[in-house]
């Protein structure tokens, strides 16, 4: 009995990291597809807007940009934030984000939920069942072990 517990527990323990490499490569997968293709399609436009841009427009935008950094140095220094990092705008920058040095500093930035397709969470299905499974047997095991 023990002998077969142990096996049972070994099997499953292979099963195990089959399904999370599985899982691996597919999280790889959808990073790739969809993070790195969305944030490059998302710099391409920021830069194709700005390219169209006249310089009177650009200006126009600059200026804006200049009262959003005033009002971000105030609001920053009235919530105690360190107001020196706050990014000062660029003439003719396609994207502009005054907090951006605060978010990574702070650890937000670049945070996603992820996404997962029907795969990647029949998978994950799978792997919770595995858990429990190797959770009984680990119990069965030591219960037989225990016995005299």
């Amino acid at each position: 009995m023990e002998k077969e517990l142990t096996d049972r527990l070994s099997a499953l323990q292979e099963e195990e990291d089959k399904l999370l490499a599985q899982i691996r490569l597919a999280d790889n997968a959808t990073t790739t597809q969809q993070g790195i293709g969305r944030a490059e399609r998302q710099k391409f436009e920021a830069e194709a807007r700005e390219n169209a841009k006249t310089p009177r427009q650009k200006a126009r935008e600059l200026a804006a940009r200049q009262r959003e950094y005033e009002g971000a140095k105030t609001a920053a220094a009235r919530r105690g934030l360190d107001s020196n990092m706050i990014i000062p705008p660029q003439y003719g920058k396609a994207e502009y984000d005054p907090f951006g040095q605060i978010r990574g500093a702070s650890g937000r930035s670049g945070t996603r939920t992820p996404t997962f397709n029907s795969a990647q969470a029949d998978l994950r299905v799978d792997l919770d069942k595995v858990h429990n499974e190797k959770e009984r047997v680990r119990q069965e095991l030591l219960r037989v072990q225990r016995q005299p």
